[in-house]
């Protein structure tokens, strides 16, 4: 038998034939780089087991490009990416996620992946995101200080056609939804619509970055009788909703407090830029802004947390229509502190209190993890105006004055204790009356005054910094300190009721009950109960969520 020579044009063609049999069964040296960073920091075969093809293109604002395991700086990663795009048949649909596997910390995985971004029908022949269907709003990166780089996943599958979300996906996750977020997987996710294997990924590390002004924790010596000698120098207060037209002067207010040593204010609107305004005002306090994301590292260490979130009341809203707006936005974050930090004290301002203070107990009790005296809902603000009313109405001064309230906060849950005034103001029963509609309707006098322009914050925002200046010297380790507070307990036969009541270190250690009532009081008490039940029920019902609790009881970060 007989064999031919090779031509050399027989041999170039077998090379082009291997070359182009490796091409397919390998990837490129630009591909190989991209795999092999997937698989050092883990994300091939923790987060998905493989992926067709490469690369993946994202860049945030300002050109800040995701380099398979580069590090991103939180602040520059805050909004979503402006340019994302891969590899697409025009005629095919994409799903975009983008989850953080590494929450709390990479060693220590208690939250399991939380889906940070969901986008699903991105149409590929433009990639356009904005044409998609949004599962989970953009969460920008949280690390918590001390838990080292955490990793942030891209990651995009292609659709068979229409994507038709199952109900555990069916409401698009808001950025403080974080119970909603957490225990998520990549692998099941894909798994459970049967997308296959993913055909793009990239990633970027992001480790906590900590505040830019703090300046040295001094006290000043004309300042130390003001403190007990075991003064928590370290205490720092986490404001939810910082950036409204409550939480902007309370933060003001604590910014300016000797015993606020670092103040973490949470929002999801400008919380870095009202935070930065605020760091100029010079005092000791640290302040450091959190967006939408970031809710973990805002909770992380604070002693006392203050929720002011929500929408303000404004005119013709009823206290009704206000708490269906507002629990929504006071349950998700009930849901979030519930998880990240169950042990602090909780101060609630967000109106209606009737009913948000209830809510946000009837969460920490579903999560197992509620400590009736730790969550108070601030309503000295009663107290307050009437200390006011009662000192125009006799020419004195209102610092001089006194007067308990209790019930609820609002209407005619009301109640003004005026024969317990201090000093005794000797008023008519017919001035008793006047006062006492005067105490009821002030808000809504603010509300209607300012012909929708805005709503009471100064006056709630400075009994709101009396309260926690009160509990801060309390937490300090002062004895005595007494305050009115809107609480879980078993006065006048309703489930919460506002009241003196004694402060502690962990909160309430004493309830000091109702004070002595005259007639008329008893009969404004007796008119309050039914409404305030009312309200009390429907901040318990609005607890109620169909889906799974997906938080151990006991997890405490």
């Amino acid at each position: 038998m007989t064999f031919c020579k090779p031509t050399i044009f027989q041999g170039t063609i077998r090379t082009l034939l291997f070359v182009a049999f490796l091409s397919l069964a390998c990837p490129t040296n630009g591909e190989q780089w991209q795999e092999d960073a997937l698989k050092k920091e883990g994300v091939i075969p923790e987060i998905i087991d493989s992926v067709k093809a490469y690369p993946l293109n994202i860049t945030y604002g300002d050109g800040v490009e995701v380099k398979y395991g580069n590090l991103i700086k939180p602040t520059l990663a805050g909004s979503a990416p402006t340019k994302v795009n891969w590899d697409a048949d025009p005629n095919k649909l994409y799903v975009l996620v983008m989850t953080d596997p590494d929450a709390p910390a990479r060693g220590a995985k208690l939250l399991g992946e939380v889906n940070h971004w969901m986008i699903v029908n991105i149409p590929g022949s433009d990639l356009d995101l904005s044409k998609g269907d949004t599962l989970a709003d953009y969460g920008p990166p949280g690390p918590p200080r001390g838990t080292g780089p955490h990793r942030y996943v891209f990651v995009v599958y292609e659709q068979q056609g229409k994507f038709v979300p199952s109900p555990k996906y069916s409401e698009r996750l808001t950025v403080t939804a974080l119970a909603k977020r957490i225990k998520f997987s990549v692998k099941e996710f894909a798994k459970e619509f049967n997308l296959g294997e993913p055909v793009a990924a990239n990633f970027f590390l992001s480790e906590y970055t900590p505040p830019r002004n703090v300046f040295p924790r001094i006290i000043p010596a004309s300042s130390a009788k003001n403190f007990s000698s075991t003064t928590n120098l370290s205490t720092k207060i986490a404001v939810l909703g910082a950036c409204g037209g409550i939480g902007q002067p309370l933060s003001l207010l604590l910014k300016m407090n000797p015993r606020v040593h670092e103040l973490a204010m949470y929002d999801i609107q400008y919380p870095q830029g009202v935070a930065s305004d605020l760091s100029h005002v010079p005092s000791p306090c640290a302040v450091q802004g959190f967006g939408a994301g970031q809710i973990m590292e805002a909770l992380k260490d604070a002693k006392i947390v203050v929720c002011a979130a929500g929408s303000p009341r404004k005119a013709g809203v009823t206290r009704e229509e206000q708490f269906r707006i507002n629990s929504k936005v006071v349950k998700e974050l009930a849901k979030s502190c519930s998880i990240m930090n169950p042990h602090a004290i909780y101060c609630i301002v967000t109106n209606p209190i009737n009913s948000t203070v209830p809510l946000f107990c009837e969460i920490f009790k579903r999560a197992g993890v509620l400590n009736e005296g730790k969550i108070l809902g601030i309503s000295n603000l009663g107290m307050m105006r009437a200390s006011s009313y009662i000192a125009k109405e006799k020419g004195w001064k209102p610092s001089s004055v006194s007067c308990p309230v209790i019930g609820g906060h609002s209407g005619i849950t009301i109640v003004p204790i005026i024969s317990q005034c201090k000093p005794d103001p000797q008023l008519s029963p017919e001035q008793v009356k006047l006062v006492t509609h005067e105490i009821r309707e002030a808000g809504a006098e603010i509300v209607a005054a300012k012909k929708g322009a805005g709503t009471v914050a100064l006056s709630i925002a400075w009994s709101a910094h009396k309260f926690i200046d009160s509990l801060l010297r309390a937490v300090d380790g002062e004895k005595g300190i007494v305050e009115t507070a809107y609480v879980k307990g078993s006065v006048a036969e309703v489930n919460y009721f506002s009241n003196p009541v004694e402060l502690g270190p962990e909160g309430v250690v004493k309830n000091l009950g109702l004070p002595q009532l005259n007639d008329y009081e008893k009969s404004l008490l007796n008119d309050c109960i039914p409404a305030l039940t009312q309200h009390i029920r429907a901040g318990e019902g609005a607890a109620t969520d169909s889906r799974p609790n997906l938080v151990p009881n006991a997890m405490v970060l």
